[in-house]
């Protein structure tokens, strides 16, 4: 069965389930929208979908974990989860299912399933394992096949940690009880990751040189992913310590970067502060009210399309 995050939901959600239902079963699981969005979950009962409403929002781990216990509690042996923003190829469902059926058959410990590219992100690298499949890593959830039995192995998703690296923190404790995390060769998911931005440096003209491109997420999830990165590293480093270590730095590179072109810095700096304090101290669950209002003023130094300035 097919279980599909939704938050504030467009039109597009609709378009999404109704290619999904021709494939097999699908749940969607509303993280607590409220009634701006009955219309269009309405749409998406009529195409065919259960659906669940949360009371409030309690973060993509939390919803996706009470899609989860419908789906194996009705029987379901694999569950494969999307976000509302993916766009599945119609024989998505078979082709990951195929794979699946002979990855066990090979006797090879399935922990997840992912697509070969996500976006246009590689997933696998290494070695093929099986026919079409090799190892996955730093796996994004949507798109995700996993079976019943691994998911009874190692437990639900942490909705403690609300959003961000929810996915990571699985994979990890899947390749931790020794079950494989495998990517599907010549499989991509199209979904949109964020705004790819030109960001100069202090948001000072001279320095217009400097200009890098990266993407951008929406202001809030900032604290969310420091937090998690944080929280992360310490549960599984003991384990995993080179590939943490280096993801730590990765992120501490791109944190910097960022912060020579946030407006106000104040504010991107605030964020990431609280993250890595939350994170020491286990402060787990959603954003602080009165962070998440001062992330909405938070602006990038953008370099200007035609005049080669900045614009805020």
């Amino acid at each position: 069965m097919v279980i599909v995050s939704a938050y504030n939901p467009t039109v597009r959600l609709v378009g999404l389930v109704a290619g999904l239902v021709r494939q097999c079963r699908v749940i969607v699981v509303d993280d607590g929208s409220g009634p701006d969005s009955d219309g269009v979950l309405e749409q998406v009962e009529e195409e065919g979908a259960d659906l669940i409403r949360l009371g409030r929002n309690l973060g993509i781990a939390s919803a996706l974990n009470a899609g989860a216990e419908r789906a194996f509690a009705a029987g379901a042996e694999w569950i494969v989860t999307f976000d509302q923003d993916s766009r599945p190829p119609t024989d998505y469902i078979d082709r990951v299912l195929a794979s699946a059926v002979s990855a066990a058959a090979r006797g090879i410990p399935v922990g997840a399933l992912v697509p070969g590219k996500f976006s246009d992100v590689p997933q696998g690298y290494g070695r093929v394992v099986a026919p079409g499949l090799r190892k996955a890593r730093r796996v994004i959830q949507s798109g995700m096949f996993v079976p019943e039995s691994a998911w009874k192995n190692v437990g639900t998703l942490r909705d403690d940690l609300f959003i961000d690296l929810v996915d990571t923190e699985y994979e990890l404790r899947l390749e931790a009880a020794g079950r494989d995390v495998l990517a599907v060769d010549g499989l991509t998911l199209p979904h949109s990751l964020g705004s790819s931005l030109q960001l100069v440096p202090f948001g000072y003209p001279p320095l217009d040189r400097l200009t890098f491109t990266t993407m951008v997420s929406t202001p809030f999830r900032y604290y969310y992913r420091v937090r998690n990165r944080v929280v992360l590293t310490r549960a599984h480093v003991r384990r995993f310590p080179g590939r943490l270590l280096r993801d730590f730095v990765q992120d501490f590179v791109y944190f910097a970067a960022l912060s020579l072109c946030a407006r106000p810095r104040k504010v991107f700096l605030a964020l990431v502060v609280r993250g890595v304090s939350d994170g020491m101290r286990g402060r787990l669950g959603p954003i602080p009210a009165e962070l998440m209002e001062q992330s909405r003023s938070l602006t990038w130094s953008v370099k200007a399309a035609r005049s080669g300035g900045v614009r805020q």
